[in-house]
């Protein structure tokens, strides 16, 4: 409407097809402006709660989870990206990364009993860290994340037995299998080796069988339901998933606490509807009234594979909460959570969350190149050399004057660089020449032997190539020595190359697979 009522009144320098284009151009910068002004709306407002908690949801606490079991309201979670992952290989990533694990419950509160922290050396480059032996065939993923105050809890796939290019000057872990840090940068980009015949974690306890007795009727009342006596244990594990499934749905919405019985018990016996937390601690617990040992486990869900960075990313809503089962000797993940709840958060979502994750994107990569230039030194010189810049500019008038001559001495050196390859001061040019004829170009920045190095390695056939490391040693001699080489010398140096330079093209013309019957080398004599 603004767009008619501006266009009686335009002005007629320009064309009318510039002025429209003009026009949606403006119309589309407000329209991003306005989903971006609704994204900044979503991300106070969700600082505001962070803030009135008291906390950040992102930190764990290895010791205790205080989970939102009995509360009241509606479960909001962030759709901000917190870290991402990249499987080796284009591979699908393990589908829960655990960043801690509890064994005992009390009163909607998960705790770590004497989780007997040990430290963890690291080898010698000081990044590579491992958590057990070597195992064959294992997989592969970096995890790139924040580790907010440079120290927290590492989320990791179970089966980690070693850690890589994680620059962190302390480790721990404890026998639940959570691993601690304290680093000695902001941003990691780690990679994670997992096998599932390996696990960090301890062998059960009487402690992994604990139950409190306020809930013990609701869970015999359950378990009445399912008919699980007499089944093994992977059996137990089938019939609590498939219970769950059938008879409870999931939902974010808090229905606070009933005065006659405990809120696990009120969500098994009433509401039969919860998130997460309830369905982790209520399978923790009916697995340990059944006698197998298990423990409740929390971290992220990995499903959200994003096109925009090729890469599976992981939001603050992707917090999950899971158990681990004791069964034939090892632990597993067990996670009885109705499957569609996935969905269901991504299809609440907000919408325009592109431009928040563009936003999250170019963070990201600028974080990526400041641990770059941090780690190669490039941000302490480019200030001294930035400093130093402007130093000169102060104390020397001719500054720019001094700029286009070195501008133009570089210009002049590149030139000289771009042509000495060719250069006819030394015949070696004639062996390049008809190598590039072949397509065997030399890259710019190639030095001579280590083009011919990477033409040995793609061109095994051509078995010439090796006497080409003499002939280099001669060019070099002739070129760069003061006293250079004699006359004489540089004609039996003629002499060989264009004899290596025949043989090269015999050995183009005929099938890879003949051979030199003559046997005798075209720069012998030069030995």
């Amino acid at each position: 409407m603004t767009a008619i009522a501006l266009w009686s009144v335009r002005t007629k320098r320009f064309s009318s097809i510039l002025w429209v284009g003009l026009m949606l151009i403006a119309g589309s910068i407000g329209f991003i402006g306005q989903m971006g002004l609704h994204q900044l709306h979503l991300a106070v407002e969700q600082q505001a709660i962070s803030w009135l908690s008291n906390g950040n949801s992102q930190e764990t606490d290895f010791l205790k989870k205080q989970t939102n079991i009995g509360s009241l309201g509606l479960l909001k979670q962030s759709n901000e990206i917190i870290f991402r992952v990249a499987p080796e290989a284009k591979q699908i990533p393990p589908r829960l990364l655990r960043e801690a694990t509890y064994n005992r419950y009390n009163s909607s509160l998960w705790l770590a009993l004497n989780p007997n922290f040990v430290p963890v050396q690291p080898k010698i480059n000081a990044t590579t860290w491992d958590l057990g032996d070597q195992l064959p065939n294992p997989s592969t993923i970096t995890i790139s994340a924040i580790l907010q105050g440079k120290q927290g809890l590492l989320k990791l796939p179970d089966g980690t037995f070693k850690i890589d290019a994680l620059p962190v000057s302390q480790m721990e872990k404890n026998k639940y299998g959570t691993i601690k840090v304290v680093g000695k940068v902001d941003m990691l980009a780690y990679r994670s080796y997992f096998n599932n015949n390996f696990s960090v974690d301890s062998p059960p306890t009487e402690d992994d069988l604990q139950i409190p007795k306020s809930e013990m009727a609701a869970l015999n009342k359950i378990l009445s339901q399912m008919a699980i006596q007499g089944k093994s244990p992977p059996e137990i594990l089938d019939k609590i998933e498939w219970f769950f499934l059938k008879n409870f749905v999931y939902s974010l919405k808090l229905r606070g606490k009933d005065n006659d019985a405990t809120p696990l018990s009120t969500f098994l016996l009433d509401t039969r509807s919860g998130h997460c937390e309830y369905f982790a601690t209520a399978a923790t617990l009916l697995l340990r009234k059944l006698g197998i040992p298990a423990r409740y486990a929390v971290g992220y869900s990995v499903h959200e594979f994003s096109s925009l960075e090729n890469q599976y990313i992981v939001r603050s809503r992707h917090a999950h909460a899971w158990t681990l089962a004791y069964i034939a000797g090892k632990w597993q993940a067990f996670d009885a959570t109705p499957s569609d709840w996935e969905s269901m958060e991504d299809a609440a979502a907000p919408r325009g969350a592109f431009i928040s994750d563009l936003w999250s994107l170019l963070s990201y990569k600028i974080l990526l190149g400041l641990r770059y230039l941090s780690a190669s030194n490039g941000l302490k010189y480019g200030g001294v050399i930035l400093l130093a810049l402007i130093f000169f500019r102060r104390c020397n008038p001719n500054f720019k004057k001094t700029v286009r001559l070195l501008s133009k001495k570089q210009r002049w050196l590149k030139a000289i660089y771009n042509k000495d390859s060719l250069s006819p001061k030394s015949k070696f040019y004639l062996i390049e020449q008809a190598l590039n004829e072949s397509g065997l170009i030399r890259h710019p920045s190639e030095s001579l032997k280590n083009w011919i190095e990477r033409l040995k390695k793609e061109k095994p056939e051509l078995y010439c190539l090796e006497e080409l490391a003499l002939l280099i040693e001669i060019h070099y001699c002739d070129r760069f020595d003061p006293k250079g080489i004699e006359d004489a010398q540089k004609a039996e140096f003629k002499l060989a190359i264009q004899s290596w330079i025949e043989q090269y093209r015999r050995q183009a013309i005929a099938s890879n697979s003949q051979v030199n019957k003559s046997g005798k080398s075209p720069i012998a004599f030069l030995r």
